[in-house]
């Protein structure tokens, strides 16, 4: 009897599985793009060995860059334009973004993740969904990636214009430098990547979220049935307990990625303003333009960085405001429906649920608020600072960009 109950429990697990990987199929192939993924079967010997030195292979690569451009930028003092200072911001994520699937492969994270989040109960209005915001996400980050091309090859056809230096990026000329911006449009590509696994994921406990705040407003309301109530209720408890361990599971993988990418998004988020605030300025249509595209991008970032995990918390506050809004599982009084919603209750507001900036705080709508405050009153400075005439407004621009027109071929 045992070995019929295991056999059972393996079938469905191995169904669960099927179903999940179906329904990430467009997320897999985002990911396998990336030539980040070594790991495909649980045992694949030599291929997976290639595999491993391709992944080195490519984050090496990319790592001299981030390495050459910060010191051409930063040490030697060449090429200090805010753009430039925004394309390193933004090679430095893609950099993390390659390491983190990488790391989370060795801890077996992204498998882990694909089997327990819950998409055999999401409805296909939600599937739906998931998919638009994949779709959105990629075409999106697509355009941003088309600039990228646009704004090399007009560097490239136009030496002595201002939009960006080229040996911010790589010291070399003709073809190999052709091939170090291929490498950048390819790290930008990885870095999408992983963010938009980071909303599909969110996005996908946010609607099993909803879908048991829904159950719940239904309970009581078609049936007098207390016992078909208390069963009700205890499918939930269940369901909702199991949505916990998901919830920390996702916050104990993407905590640091979170932090690191929001904390290199709020700089990013100001030059790439303050860049703005200059293109204006200037009347060149083509800086104006990409200004724009940028500072699109950046937004787009900082909101799945943040509104997404705060979307998370919201549905766990509605879901609660639910429960206290069913009259039906407090009146009449049940001491069985009473100790099964507190238990429920004491389950929504255990410390820490939710998606947290490495455990420092939980991502919500204020610290959204406050996050945004922070990037306008930076760059309200900074644009005071160089627009300033007197004194300390010289001492900021000369030191800021003492070669803002002003590099080499």
């Amino acid at each position: 009897m045992p070995s019929t109950v295991a056999a059972h429990d393996a079938e469905a697990n191995d169904a669960m599985r099927k179903l999940a990987r179906k329904r990430t199929g467009a997320l897999e192939y985002i990911l396998n793009l990336t030539g980040m993924i070594y790991q495909y079967k649980e045992h694949e010997g030599f291929v997976r060995t290639l595999r491993k030195a391709r992944a080195a292979f490519l984050v090496i690569i990319v790592t001299l860059h981030l390495v050459y451009g910060t010191s051409y930028v930063f040490l030697y003092g060449g090429g200090t334009l805010e753009r430039s200072v925004v394309i390193l911001c933004w090679l430095f994520q893609s950099l993390c973004s390659m390491l983190f699937i990488l790391y989370w492969q060795v801890r077996g994270d992204i498998a882990m993740l694909i089997f327990i989040l819950p998409w055999a109960d999401l409805p296909a209005a939600y599937r739906k969904r998931l998919l638009m915001t994949v779709v959105l996400y990629g075409c999106l980050l697509a355009v941003i990636l088309a600039n990228t091309v646009l704004l090399i090859i007009f560097s490239a056809l136009n030496p002595g214009q201002t939009l960006i230096n080229p040996k911010t990026i790589t010291p070399f000329t003709g073809w190999p430098r052709f091939l170090s911006y291929v490498v950048i449009v390819y790290s930008f590509a990885t870095w999408a990547a992983v963010l938009t696994m980071y909303s599909v994921v969110l996005s996908t406990i946010t609607e099993e979220i909803d879908a048991i705040k829904s159950e719940i407003d239904k309970i009581g309301h078609h049936t007098t049935d207390r016992s078909k109530s208390i069963e009700d209720l205890l499918n939930l408890s269940d369901r909702h307990a199991h949505l916990c361990k998901i919830l920390n599971e996702t916050n104990r993988i993407f905590e640091i990625y979170n932090f690191v990418m929001i904390g290199t998004n709020i700089p990013t988020t100001i030059f790439t303003m303050l860049n703005g605030h200059h293109s204006l300025y200037s009347g060149d249509t083509m800086r104006i333009m990409s200004s724009a595209l940028e500072l699109t991008f950046c937004i787009v970032e900082m909101t799945a960085l943040t509104m997404m995990p705060a979307k998370v918390s919201s549905q766990l506050s509605h879901l609660e405001q639910a429960i206290f809004n069913n009259r039906q599982l407090w009146r009449p009084y049940d001491v069985s429906i009473y100790t099964i919603v507190q238990s429920l209750l004491q389950q929504n507001r255990q410390s820490g649920l939710g998606i947290t900036v490495w455990g420092f705080a939980i991502v919500s709508k204020s610290l959204v608020l406050t996050t945004i405050s922070l990037v306008l009153t930076y760059l309200t400075l900074l644009i005071q600072l160089t627009e300033s005439a007197d004194q300390s407004g010289d001492i900021f621009k000369q030191f800021w960009n003492n070669s803002l027109y002003e590099h080499d071929d």
